[in-house]
């Protein structure tokens, strides 16, 4: 708990952590939102978010094209 430095007003612990962790923290739940309206995501009752098995399919063939070259789809492609 390294970031946490004070009490502020109101009780809230006040974070030390920059600027831009701070609104990358921020934008975790928009995309979270965005996911689950693409069905990507959805919510079970009393738990955490859960990947879809749409989800998991589109997450899957992301993934392998981020790790792939461009040259080893073009040859693939032929």
């Amino acid at each position: 708990m390294s970031n946490l430095a004070s009490i502020g007003a109101g009780g809230f612990v006040r974070s030390t952590a920059s600027a831009p962790t701070r609104r990358r923290s921020a934008a975790v739940g928009p995309k979270l939102r965005l996911l689950c309206a693409h069905g990507l995501l959805k919510k079970v009752p009393k738990t955490r978010r859960q990947v879809t098995s749409n989800g998991r399919l589109a997450i899957t063939a992301v993934l392998t094209m981020d790790r792939t070259s461009i040259a080893l789809l073009n040859k693939a492609a032929s």
